[in-house]
């Protein structure tokens, strides 16, 4: 957006002339542009799985301060990532009782051929 001298608008001139009215017409609070970079960082960074994606688009000088600030996990990531965990633990906790009840297997015949 421009201002009348043809110039980049500020962001406070934005926020008056267009966000504040615009959000008290749907009759929602504005609340600042922190949520709104929250959300970005926090999406993008989710998204993209690289933090460096966010600081560049944010303009921060290195991932450390949007990853202090910004990012807040996003549930259908949190609860896709749970779900692999918990494929990955069954896989491993089958794996573990085949190999055990091989192994038992193997102990019986010998005990069996034993006898």
């Amino acid at each position: 957006m421009q201002n009348s001298a043809n110039n980049p608008m500020s962001l406070d001139s934005l926020n008056v002339r267009i966000i504040a009215p615009a959000m008290k017409k749907a009759g929602l609070d504005w609340r600042g542009y922190y949520p709104g970079r929250r959300g970005i960082n926090s999406n993008v960074t989710d998204t993209s799985k690289n933090v460096r994606n966010s600081t560049g688009l944010l303009r921060h000088s290195t991932p450390t301060t949007a990853l202090k600030l910004y990012p807040q996990a996003q549930k259908d990531s949190t609860r896709t990532t749970m779900q692999t965990i918990e494929r990955k633990v069954i896989e491993i906790a089958a794996e573990t009782l085949r190999k055990e009840q091989e192994s038992n297997e193997k102990l019986l015949q010998a005990a069996s051929k034993k006898e």
